[in-house]
């Protein structure tokens, strides 16, 4: 029994995390984040969003319209790279942290 507390714990701890960024945090500071996160699960130089920008937009609590946006200002102010389609490279990562702990 305690370990099902434990685990239902955690489980809202996260909760009360993704709401709070959700609630304080703007889409292209949840975006930097995010873009940092698959950047640490990638194997190579380049990354995925891990989901159609449709999905993606959701899990960061906006719209597809306005993640596609960001990701363009982001690729316009030199900070990401497109390398493929559904494929993107970090070329300022400085930045991108300065961006996500905003």
């Amino acid at each position: 029994m305690s370990a099902l507390l434990e685990v239902l714990a955690d489980r809202v701890r996260g909760l009360a995390s993704s709401l709070e960024s959700l609630a304080t945090r703007t889409v292209r500071c949840r975006l930097a984040a995010h873009l940092l996160t698959r950047s640490t699960l990638s194997t190579s130089s380049t990354l995925t969003l891990g989901g159609t920008q449709q999905e993606v937009a959701e899990e960061l609590g906006t719209v597809r319209e306005v993640l596609a946006r960001e990701l363009a200002a982001f690729r316009h102010d030199g900070i990401i790279e497109t390398t493929a389609p559904g494929r993107y490279r970090i070329l300022d990562e400085a930045e991108l942290v300065r961006i996500a702990t905003l």
